[in-house]
Parts: C-alpha cells; sequence; structure tokens
C-alpha cells in the first residue's frame, strides 16, 4: 500500500476487508457458539456457573452511583445467581451478554467487554451525571427536558469491565440499514443478492470512499485537505443523492400510532441529541460514528456510547484527525422536517451552554486529575511491562 497509504486504491481496501469478513467473522459453531449466538457461561468462569449465595455475599454492580449522602449497603440488591448462558454480540472483541438474578426478584442484563479500558467511559458518564444534575438545576433546561440518559460503567481490571445493558434500544446503524433494507429504491440488494445490507457495502458508501482515496497527499490523512472546496461539496452532494434522507425519520414516524404520538417522538429526539451534542462537545468526545449511537425504541431518544476518543483526542491522535465537533448529519436534520433542524437544535444547545457556563467552575473541578490520581496514573505508566518492552535499548529499561 506504500508508505502512509500513498498507493492505496479502492481495489485494495475492499479486498482487505473482505478478507478480514472471511477470517475473523463471529458465525455460530465458531469458538462454542450455539446458533442462537450463546455460550456457556461455565466455559470462561466455573465460579460465576456454580455461585452460591447463601456462603458468599456479592452486591448488584452500579449501586454507588449517588452523588448525596452516604450509601446504604443494607438497601442494595444482591446477587442470588447468574444465567448458565451469555449471549455473544458479533463485534470485534466479541463482548459477551451476562445475565443476572437479583434478590429483589429482578433480572440485570450487563455487557462485559475485554481488551479495553472502561476507566475513561466510567470517568465520561460520571461527568454526564454532574452535567444532568446542572440541567435539572437551570429552569429554562428542566422545562425544555433537556438531559443526557446515562448509564453504569464499571471496570474491574484496565483490560476488563462490565456495562449497563441498556433495553430497548438499537445503533443508528442497525435502524438505518433495516429502514434501507426495505427501499423500494435500493438497487444494492437486487444487484448484489444479499440478504442483509451492510452500510459499508452500498453503492453510496463505495462512491464516497473513491473519492476519498482519489484525492492528492503524501498520506492517508492528508487526504482529508487536499481537495478543493469546490470538489468536496459537489461529490458529497453527489453521494448524498444516492440515499433516501428519510430513514431515520421513518423510524420515528412507525414507533407511534398516531401523528401526534410522532410529534412526542421527535421531541424526544431532538432534547436528547441537542443536550448529548453540547455536553460531548464541551468534553471533547469524538468518535461519533452510527455504531455509537443508540436509538430508544420506546420514545426515540438518542443514547451516546463508547467513548474511549475524549478530550480531543480526535483532533490529535486519530490518523485521519476529525474534523466534526459532533454528528448533526442529513439523516438525523430530516427528523426535524419541516422545521429548519439547525435553528432548533442551536435554540436548546444554547440553552444547554449557557447552564454549563453558569456551571464551570464545577465541570472543571470535575475534570481535573487529583493529585493523588494523577501519581497513580504516572507509576503504572512508569512500570508497565507493555512500555518498557518497547523502551529504547540504551535506557536499559530492565534493570
Amino acid at each position: 500500500m506504500g508508505k502512509d497509504g500513498t498507493k492505496m486504491t479502492v481495489k485494495i481496501v475492499n479486498s482487505a476487508r473482505e478478507w478480514v469478513m472471511n477470517h475473523f467473522s463471529v458465525t455460530p459453531g465458531k469458538y462454542g457458539i450455539t446458533k442462537d449466538m450463546k455460550v456457556h457461561l461455565g466455559d470462561f468462569a466455573e465460579w460465576l456457573e456454580e455461585f452460591d449465595h447463601s456462603s458468599c455475599i456479592l452486591e448488584l454492580p452500579g449501586q454507588y452511583t449517588s452523588y448525596w449522602g452516604k450509601p446504604d449497603p443494607s438497601t442494595h440488591t444482591r446477587i442470588l445467581g447468574f444465567d448458565s448462558m451469555l449471549g455473544v454480540l458479533a463485534s470485534k472483541q466479541l463482548p459477551k451478554r451476562l445475565t443476572v438474578h437479583g434478590s429483589d426478584e429482578q433480572e440485570y442484563t450487563f455487557l462485559v467487554k475485554g481488551g479495553e479500558d472502561l476507566r475513561l467511559d466510567q470517568r465520561i458518564e460520571q461527568l454526564f451525571g454532574v452535567m444532568n444534575q446542572i440541567l435539572q438545576v437551570d429552569s429554562r433546561c428542566r422545562d425544555l427536558g433537556l438531559s443526557i440518559r446515562t448509564y453504569n460503567v464499571i471496570p474491574m481490571t484496565q483490560e476488563i469491565g462490565i456495562l449497563e445493558w441498556i433495553h430497548g434500544t438499537s445503533t443508528l446503524k442497525g435502524v438505518i440499514e433495516s429502514q434501507l433494507q426495505v427501499d423500494e429504491r435500493c438497487t444494492d440488494l437486487k444487484s448484489n443478492k444479499m440478504q442483509k445490507l451492510e452500510l459499508f457495502n452500498t453503492t453510496t458508501a463505495k462512491a464516497y470512499e473513491s473519492f476519498l482515496l482519489k484525492q492528492r497527499g503524501s498520506s492517508f490523512s492528508a487526504k482529508v485537505i487536499a481537495p478543493r472546496s469546490i470538489d468536496v461539496v459537489e461529490q458529497y452532494a453527489k453521494v448524498q443523492a444516492m440515499i433516501p434522507a428519510d430513514l431515520l425519520r421513518r423510524q420515528l414516524l412507525g414507533m407511534g400510532l398516531h401523528f401526534d404520538e410522532f410529534l412526542s417522538v421527535r421531541d424526544h429526539f431532538l432534547k436528547s441529541l441537542a443536550a448529548f451534542s453540547a455536553c460531548s462537545y464541551v468534553l471533547g468526545i469524538g468518535d461519533r460514528h452510527l455504531d455509537n449511537f443508540l436509538l430508544d425504541l420506546s420514545n426515540g431518544r438518542i443514547i451516546g456510547i463508547d467513548f474511549g476518543v475524549s478530550f480531543g483526542a480526535g483532533a490529535s491522535v486519530l490518523a485521519v484527525p476529525e474534523l466534526i465537533p459532533f454528528r448533526f448529519t442529513r439523516q438525523m436534520d430530516f427528523v426535524l422536517q419541516p422545521y429548519d433542524g439547525s435553528n432548533l437544535m442551536a435554540q436548546d444547545m444554547q440553552s444547554v451552554f449557557e447552564a454549563l457556563r453558569a456551571k464551570r467552575q464545577v465541570i472543571e473541578n470535575m475534570t481535573a486529575m487529583s493529585s493523588l490520581m494523577q501519581a497513580q496514573e504516572l507509576l503504572t505508566m512508569a512500570t508497565s511491562p507493555d512500555l518498557l518492552g518497547r523502551t529504547f535499548q540504551g535506557w536499559m529499561p530492565w534493570l
């Protein structure tokens, strides 16, 4: 592919994607996965499968989240047992869905993720909680219903953790794919005879990818800034015209029996998107692709997930720097038609920004790392075999 991807072509990218899908796709039969995408809990943790609540007390995770008052463990829900089967999600790290039986006769579901450090996600959710309190205290934001849906994140180690499972949701990618699947104007299914449409394999996606890869520049990241603005705008308009603008709107329309119900769903969509966009911008959250947004299928609220790229890292660390402050693309804008979506978003975001600015010191105190936390983090880095094993030989890190 050449240095920095200078010889990269659409054909090479498509071939690489096909190879990865063929060799690393998760299908029933692989890794002990059943036809319904489940595995036995005992294959991973016999102790959990044989857990006896009469001889060991375990509290349900995520009950120490109150910002006011001292926790009272005597009122906390305890774990009685675990479901014998784990659900498997077909994504890169193969996260598992764990069902827990609580002492309050309720079932709780968690997503178990390995190979990721969830401490940053936990920190972001804590900050969202503080921001929600600020919005709740502000009379205008409270009256407008501006808030962020949060969820529990519990890091166990630096490489594994669990997250609260949010029921009744779907990723925006899944929603748009399902609507495009039944669109009569979609030619991808007919021409490629695909049983299930994937957005990355559509004609639209390939056209956009082809445009990016043909631009000038010595590296792939340079291609983002190489073309003239007029060329970018013209090509982007052509790509947009290849796909219906109302796919997300159709999903929201189908969530209510009457049009007035759609108006309520649309309002929830707007308020949650505006609040999340404003707050995530303040925290420098990036990587806002369609899999990192959930849509609550009961009320239309938007929920942001996966905050591994935060505090401005998207513009400074990623190989292709992010240029967009938050996601408000055509599918989202069209949900708000016939009104001016940008104007509606601006009004609600203004209210959020004003509330946050009034409590700026609170947010700054929360985002600042304490002296102890800083010392602990630096010591973790200084003693990490993974980092020491990459150090210049003359440094003699083994001594």
